[in-house]
C-alpha cells in the first residue's frame, strides 16, 4: 500500500473519532445531563444522552438500567428489555432492576422467559419483591395457571401488605375468574385510598371499555390518567385505541400527536397509526405503519391481525394468509382473526382451508351470520350445496333480519339449478331494502344468464336508490357491451364519469374503447388528464402505462412509466411486481434484479416479492442467495407453494437432488396434489436413477386428471429419458387425445424418430402441420431439428414459417439470424436487427446481432452491441472474449487488450484461457 493510499484509509477513522468526540466527550458528562433530562421528566432527550454515554462506556451499567428506564417510559418495551438485561448482566443492584425488567417482559409477552429468570434470583428489598411477584402472577395469568398467579399474590403480600401493584394484580385475577364487578370494586376501593394513582385509572378503563356501555366512563378513567401524567404513554394508547372504536377520528389523530411527541417509533405508536390510515381508507400507508410495528413486535397478534386483514383490502392475500395464520396460531380463540384467515384462503381458492379456520367458531351457540355465510360458501365452493345449505339455514334461524342471510338463501338457490327461486327472492329483497346487495347480485345472476335487458331492469332499479354512484352506469355499460351495442356503453360510462370524474375503471374502459375504434390520441388525452389530476395515484400511473405499452411504447418507456407508480405509492405491490416483469420480458435481468431488492427493502417479507426477487437472482445464476430468497419465503409463507418448488429448482440445478426431493416432500406434505410438485418430482427421481417412481407419479397424474395430457406427456418423458422409445410413443400417443395435445407432438415426433420410424414420424408432421397450420413451438421444434441435421434450407424454411404466422417473434428472427451468419448467406445483420428492436436488452440476441455486424466489419456497432449484452448477461465472460477480438480486428489494440487482461484475472473461473494467452500474445 502507497502512503498517499493509507494516509486516504486512515483518514475516515480520524474523521469519525472527531465526530464520536463531538458526540460523546464535548462536556464529559453525557451522563449527568441524562439525569439532568430525566428529572425534567424529559424522557426523549434523556434516551439520546444516555445513548451518547454507551458510546463512550457501553460498559457502564447505570446508563443501561436509567436507557431501560426511559425506553419503558416511551413505549420501546423490547428496547426496555434489552437494556435493563445488560444492566443485570453488569451487576447493577438487581432489586432495581427487578421490578422493571419483570414488567416490561410480561408486556412484551416474554412470559416463560421471565418465570425462568426471576426463578432464583435472590432479591432483598420487601417493595421490589412485591412488584416482581406482581409480575410472576401476571405472567401464570397470561398463560392461564390462575393457581400459580393466587400464590404469587400471597407471596407478593408477605413482603409487602400494601403494595399497590399486588392490589392491582389481586383485582386482574378476579377479572380472570370471571368476576369483572369485584375487580371494578377492588379499583374503586385502591383509588379511594390513592386518587392519583395513574396505574390504577388505567386499569379501571381496561375493566369499564369491556362493555360498550361503559366506553364514555372508560375514556374518562383514561384521561384521568393523563392528566396525573401526561406522558403516560399506555394510557394514551389505550385512549386512542377506544376513540377509533368509536369512529372519533379526529379525537384519535389527537391522541396520536401525543403519543408521537413522546415515543414517534413505539410499537403503539406505529401500530395506531397503521389502524387509522386504515380506517381512512389508505390502506398503503396502513401497511407501512403495521410493517414497522411487525418489525418491533413479529409476533405481536394484534398487529398481526391488523396487518392481516389490511393485506386483504391491498388484496395481497398471499401476505394476508400468512400474517392471519400466525395470529390464529398464537391465539387460536380469536374470532376475529379466524374469519379473516378464512377470507384470504376463500381468496386464495383454498375453501378447505377456509372451511377448516372457521370449524371452530361455528360450535358457539350464536355465531356471527358473517362467519355462518362465509363458511356456507367454502363449504359449496367444496361441492357441498347441502352442507352449504344447513349452514345458510342455521343462519337464517339464528339472524333472520339480516338481509345478507336471505341474499344467501337466494344464491344457494341459484347453485342448486333453482335460479327462478334466486330471482324471484333477490327481486323481493331489492324491492324491500335499501342496500345493494340482492341487486348486485342479481345483475350478476341476469348477466351470467345473457339476460341482458332484465339486467338492464335491475340495473335501473340499483341506480334508483343510489343515483349518485358511478356504478350503475359503469354496470350499463358492461352489460351493452354483452349487447355489442358500443355506442350505449359508451354513453353509459360517459354518465358514470359525470358521477365521479376520477373514477379509474371507467375510464379505463372508455380508454380501451377509443383504442378499439383507432382513436389512440382520444385515448392518450383521456388518461394524461386522469394523470395530472391524481399525480400521486398509483392506479392512475400503471393505467397510463398499460395505455402507452397498448399504443405501441418501448418497453423502456412502459418501464419508466411503472416506475412513476413505485414513486407514488412505494407500497404498492402490484407496481412493484409490474416494474420486475417488464424488465424481464425485455431482457433487462440487472434491471429486474434492481427493482426486486428495492421492492423487498421498501416492503419486507411479502411473499410475492420475494418470489419475484429469488426469480431475477435465477435467472442471474445467483443460485445461492436465490435459495436464501425462497428459503425466506417459506418461512414468511409456509404454505405457499413457491417457497418449495423455487429451492427444490434451485438445488435441482445444483445436482443436489436429495435436497431436492426433500424440498418437494414438505410441499407435498402441504399440498398434496400439487401439479408442478410433482412434475418436478419426476425429474428429480430420474436424476436419481428412479424410474419406476418416476412412472409411478406420471400414472398418478394420469388417474387424477384422466381427460389432460400432461399425465401422458411426463410418462413420455421418463420413456424417452431411459432410451425406451417405442414405450415413449405408445404413451404420447395415448395422451394426444386428452386436452393440449399440442404439449405432446414434439415428444412424439423425437420418438418416433430415435424408434427409427422416421417415415412415421415425417407422416405425423405433416398431419399434425395439416391440422395445426399456426403450431409455432411446432415449428421451432421442427427447425431445430433440421439444425441439428445440418440442413439448413430446411431450418431456414421452417423459421420463415414461423415469421410468416409471427413477424414478430424475436426468438425467430435471432435463430435464423444466427443461421444465415454461420452459413455465410446474406440478411443476416437485418434479421438480427429486427430482433434487436424487439428484445434491445436479451443478451443472446445482442450477441446475434454483434457478431452480424462483427462478420460485416461494421466493427463500431459490433462493439456497441456487445457492450450492451455484457451489461445484461448472467455469465459476460464469454462475451468479453468476443469483444475482445473484434477491437483487435477493428486495430483498437489497446482496448481488445483492455478486456483480454480482465479476462487474464479471472484465472480458473474462466475456461478460455488457453485463447485468452494466445490473443495476449500476438504481437502488436
Amino acid at each position: 500500500m502507497s502512503s498517499r493510499t493509507r494516509h486516504i484509509a486512515w483518514l475516515p477513522l480520524l474523521v469519525c473519532c472527531g465526530l464520536l468526540v463531538g458526540c460523546t466527550g464535548g462536556d464529559g458528562n453525557a451522563l449527568a445531563k441524562a439525569k439532568a433530562s430525566i428529572a425534567a421528566n424529559e424522557s426523549a432527550a434523556a434516551v439520546i444522552h444516555l445513548k451518547n454515554a454507551l458510546v463512550k462506556d457501553p460498559k457502564s451499567a447505570e446508563a443501561r438500567f436509567l436507557l431501560g428506564e426511559q425506553l419503558w417510559a416511551t413505549g420501546d418495551a423490547l428496547g426496555a428489555v434489552s437494556e435493563l438485561n445488560r444492566a443485570l448482566e453488569l451487576k447493577y443492584p438487581i432489586d432495581r432492576v427487578a421490578p422493571l425488567l419483570s414488567t416490561a417482559m410480561v408486556s412484551v409477552g416474554q412470559t416463560k422467559q421471565m418465570l425462568e429468570l426471576f426463578k432464583l434470583q435472590p432479591l432483598t428489598d420487601p417493595q421490589s419483591i412485591a412488584q416482581v411477584q406482581a409480575s410472576i402472577a401476571m405472567a401464570h395469568l397470561a398463560l392461564g395457571n390462575l393457581p400459580a398467579a393466587r400464590e404469587a399474590i400471597v407471596k407478593g403480600f408477605a413482603a409487602d401488605p400494601k403494595s399497590v401493584r399486588t392490589r392491582l394484580i389481586q383485582a386482574r385475577v378476579a377479572l380472570a375468574e370471571g368476576n369483572p364487578a369485584a375487580a371494578l370494586s377492588q379499583a374503586e376501593a385502591l383509588l379511594a385510598e390513592v386518587p392519583k394513582d395513574e396505574n390504577v385509572w388505567s386499569f379501571k378503563g381496561e375493566l369499564l371499555e369491556r362493555s360498550p356501555a361503559g366506553h364514555e366512563q372508560a375514556m374518562a378513567a383514561y384521561a384521568k390518567a393523563v392528566e396525573i401524567n401526561p406522558k403516560n404513554f399506555r394510557a394514551l394508547s389505550s385512549l386512542a385505541g377506544l376513540q377509533m372504536v368509536r369512529s372519533d377520528l379526529p379525537a384519535a389523530r389527537e391522541t396520536l400527536v401525543a403519543m408521537r411527541k413522546l415515543a414517534p417509533k413505539a410499537f403503539m405508536t406505529q401500530y395506531y397509526d397503521g389502524r387509522l390510515s386504515f380506517l381512512g381508507g389508505d390502506y398503503s400507508a396502513a401497511r407501512g405503519f403495521f410493517q414497522a410495528a411487525l418489525n418491533l413486535q413479529p409476533e405481536n397478534p394484534i398487529a398481526l391481525l391488523a396487518s392481516g386483514v389490511n393485506e386483504l383490502a391491498l388484496k395481497a392475500f398471499t401476505q394476508s394468509e400468512a400474517q392471519l395464520s400466525r395470529a390464529v396460531a398464537l391465539q387460536p380463540g380469536n374470532v376475529a382473526a379466524r374469519y379473516y384467515l378464512a377470507q384470504a384462503n376463500m381468496k386464495l381458492g383454498r375453501a378447505d382451508q377456509a372451511s377448516r379456520a372457521l370449524a371452530p367458531l361455528l360450535n358457539a351457540e350464536t355465531p356471527s351470520s358473517e362467519v355462518l355465510l362465509t363458511a356456507a360458501q367454502a363449504r359449496l365452493l367444496q361441492g357441498e350445496p347441502s352442507a352449504a345449505e344447513a349452514l345458510v339455514k342455521r343462519a337464517a334461524k339464528l339472524h333472520p333480519k339480516d338481509l345478507s342471510v336471505r341474499v344467501a338463501m337466494a344464491m344457494v338457490s341459484a347453485a342448486r339449478g333453482d335460479t327462478g327461486t334466486a330471482v324471484r327472492e333477490l327481486q323481493l329483497i331489492s324491492e324491500s331494502s335499501e342496500g345493494a346487495e340482492a341487486d348486485l347480485r342479481l345483475i350478476g345472476i341476469r348477466t351470467a344468464r345473457n339476460e341482458f335487458d332484465a339486467a338492464l331492469t335491475a340495473i335501473d332499479a340499483l341506480e334508483r336508490k343510489r343515483p349518485k354512484d358511478p356504478v350503475a352506469s359503469e354496470l350499463r355499460g358492461q352489460v351493452l357491451l354483452g349487447k355489442k351495442d358500443t355506442a350505449g356503453a359508451r354513453a353509459a360510462f360517459e354518465a358514470a364519469l359525470k358521477k365521479d370524474a376520477n373514477y379509474i375503471p371507467v375510464i379505463a374502459q372508455l380508454a380501451e374503447l377509443d383504442l378499439i375504434e383507432n382513436k389512440t390520441e382520444q385515448a392518450s388525452q383521456r388518461i394524461a388528464a386522469l394523470a395530472k389530476r391524481e399525480p400521486n395515484n398509483a392506479n392512475v400511473q400503471l393505467a397510463v402505462a398499460a395505455l402507452a405499452a397498448r399504443s405501441g411504447a418501448n418497453s423502456t418507456e412502459v418501464s419508466a412509466l411503472i416506475e412513476k407508480a413505485t414513486q407514488a405509492d412505494p407500497n404498492d405491490v402490484r407496481a412493484r411486481l409490474l416494474l420486475i416483469d417488464e424488465h424481464l420480458r425485455a431482457g433487462r435481468r440487472r434491471a429486474a434484479l434492481d427493482a426486486a431488492q428495492a421492492a423487498v427493502t421498501a416492503i419486507p417479507d411479502h411473499a410475492s416479492l420475494l418470489e419475484a426477487l429469488a426469480r431475477c437472482q435465477m435467472q442471474l445464476g445467483q443460485d445461492g442467495q436465490a435459495l436464501t430468497s425462497y428459503g425466506k419465503l417459506v418461512r414468511v409463507a409456509p404454505k405457499e407453494p413457491a417457497g418449495y418448488l423455487g429451492q427444490a429448482a434451485v438445488l435441482f440445478k445444483q445436482n443436489d437432488f436429495d435436497a431436492a426431493a426433500k424440498s418437494l416432500q414438505q410441499l407435498l406434505t402441504i399440498q398434496p396434489r400439487s401439479i408442478e410438485a410433482r412434475r418436478l418430482s419426476i425429474a428429480v427421481a430420474i436424476k436419481r436413477k428412479q424410474a419406476d417412481k418416476a412412472l409411478a407419479i406420471a400414472r398418478e397424474l394420469q388417474s387424477e386428471f384422466p381427460t389432460k395430457s400432461f399425465g401422458w406427456q411426463l410418462e413420455g418423458d421418463v420413456h424417452l429419458d431411459q432410451g425406451r422409445w417405442t414405450a415413449a410413443a405408445t404413451a404420447l400417443r395415448a395422451g394426444m387425445v386428452k386436452q393440449q395435445p399440442e404439449l405432446l407432438a414434439p415428444r412424439l415426433h423425437t420418438a418416433l424418430t430415435k424408434d427409427k420410424q422416421v417415415a412415421e414420424a415425417e407422416r405425423f408432421a405433416a398431419g399434425w402441420l395439416t391440422d395445426h397450420p399456426k403450431d409455432i413451438a411446432f415449428l421451432i421444434y421442427l427447425a431445430e431439428r433440421a439444425h441439428e441435421a445440418n440442413d439448413v434450407e430446411q431450418t431456414r424454411r421452417r423459421f420463415e414459417q414461423v415469421l410468416a404466422i409471427d413477424p414478430k417473434n424475436a426468438a425467430a428472427l435471432n435463430n435464423l439470424s444466427w443461421v444465415l451468419l454461420q452459413n455465410k448467406l446474406p440478411g443476416a445483420v437485418a434479421m438480427a436487427e429486427r430482433a434487436a428492436a424487439l428484445a434491445p436488452a436479451q443478451p443472446e440476441v445482442l450477441d446475434t446481432l454483434a457478431q452480424a455486424y462483427a462478420a460485416d466489419k461494421q466493427y463500431a456497432k459490433a462493439a456497441d452491441a456487445f457492450n450492451r449484452a455484457i451489461s445484461s448477461a448472467v455469465d459476460p465472460a464469454p462475451l468479453r472474449l468476443a469483444l475482445a477480438k473484434v477491437y483487435l480486428e477493428a486495430g483498437e489494440r489497446d482496448k481488445g487488450r483492455a478486456e483480454l487482461e480482465r479476462l487474464r484475472d479471472l484465472g480458473k473461473d474462466f475456461a478460455q484461457q488457453a485463447e485468452v494467452r494466445r490473443l495476449l500474445a500476438t504481437p502488436r
